[in-house]
Formats: C-alpha cells, structure tokens, sequence
C-alpha cells in the first residue's frame, strides 16, 4: 500500500460555528467517520509538503514513524469547549442502565427523567425487570440494538457537553422512534448545542444549519440543504 492509499482524509479546511447542527454525509468509506475521528484528536496530521514527499511511497514500519514525528509538529485542529462522542457502534459498560445514562456525573432527577422521555427509554425501563438498575451484560448483550444506540445516546444527552459527536447513533432505530428522537433530542435537547452527525438518514436535511458531503477522503461540496 501507498503512502497515499493510507491517508484517510485529504484537503480538509472546515469551520464549525458555536450552535450550528451539521450534517457529514456520503458513501460507505467517504470518510465520514475518519472526519470525527480527527476532530476527536485520534488521526495524525501529516503536513502537505511531507505528504508531497512521501505519497508515492510504500508504506513501510520506517515511513509510518516519519509519519508519526511530522505529525508531532504542529496541531491544526482546535475545537472550544467540552465534548462529547456518540459512536456507531455503542460503547456500553458491564454496569446498569443508570450508570451508563449518569457515568458519573452527579443526579439531576429532573434532567434524568426528562433525558429518559427525550430518548424514549421509559417503555423499555418498564419491561426490564430491574428498571434502569438491570445490569447491561458484556457488550450490552442483553439489550437490543436500538436500545444500546439510545442508552448511549442517552449518555451524550445528561453529559449535556457544549459539542456533540455524532457517528450515525440513529441507524439501529426503526422510523417511528427515530422521528421522536429527531424531534425530542435532536430539535430538543441538543437544539442549542454545536453538534455535527454523520448520517445515512437524509430525510433530515432539509432542517439542518450545515451539509457536508465526503468522496474518497475529501470534502466535495458543502451549504445549506
């Protein structure tokens, strides 16, 4: 593989203003996720010049820890404020629903019950026997998809963070619980966050600040819907 064919993201300016709801949509493999990825800190940055240089390279060992120390130069990314990551796949602890909703924040009883409405957990809490004390197995293995997606989505909601991450947490939902999580979290609770969603689901555009449309790793076009 070519240095070149390992760079996952290429040309990327993006400026993201406080209280904006973005979009990042494309195909499988666009670059949708690797873009939250870089805002979380967790791609290097390898400047232009060194990329030039190395692209037509393989990749070796050697070449990839070049990589590494011109990344260690300098960061280009900033983002002001507290973060939050909801991801695709979602990361459950082997501990109640409760504490994967409060992950140790302190308990606001209104917040919490208004955060268990928002993401339509109530109807589930009522069929476990335990409530939101039933204890989530290893990787949520007791949940079901959609439930796994809105307990996590139901964490990003309480942290009540200024910057929310999206990785295409709604995918799992079937269409009538999505519309009530667009209008109840979305339009709701996160309406005066920064927040940006990678998506497949379309049907929201139309009342979203910001589209960001990826191709093999670069952004392609970008406006209002």
């Amino acid at each position: 593989m070519k240095v070149e064919e390992a760079i996952n993201l290429k040309n990327i300016n993006l400026s993201i203003k406080k209280g904006e709801f973005v979009c990042i949509i494309g195909e499988v493999g666009s670059g949708k996720s690797s873009l939250i990825s870089s805002i979380l800190g967790d791609m290097i940055y390898v400047p232009q010049e060194a990329y030039q240089n190395l692209k037509d390279l393989e990749m070796t060992e050697e070449i990839f820890e070049q990589l590494i120390n011109y990344s260690k130069e300098k960061g280009i990314i900033t983002a002001t404020g507290s973060i939050s990551f909801v991801q695709q796949i979602p990361w459950i602890q082997n501990r109640t629903i409760w504490d994967n909703i409060l992950f140790g924040e302190p308990l606001d009883v209104n917040k919490y019950n208004q955060t268990i409405d928002a993401c339509q957990l109530g109807s589930d809490l009522q069929i476990l026997q335990g409530g939101d004390l039933t204890e989530i197995g290893e990787k949520g293995i007791n949940l079901s998809g959609g439930q796994k997606a809105r307990v996590s989505l139901a964490w990003a909601v309480y942290a009540d963070r200024d910057i929310v991450l999206m990785d295409d947490p709604i995918s799992a939902l079937d269409a009538n619980v999505k519309k009530k999580i667009y209008k109840d979290v979305f339009m709701g609770k996160l309406k005066d966050k920064t927040w940006i969603l990678v998506t497949h689901a379309i049907d929201f555009l139309e009342h979203v600040d910001w589209i960001i449309i990826m191709e093999k790793g670069r952004i392609t076009a970008s406006g209002t819907f």
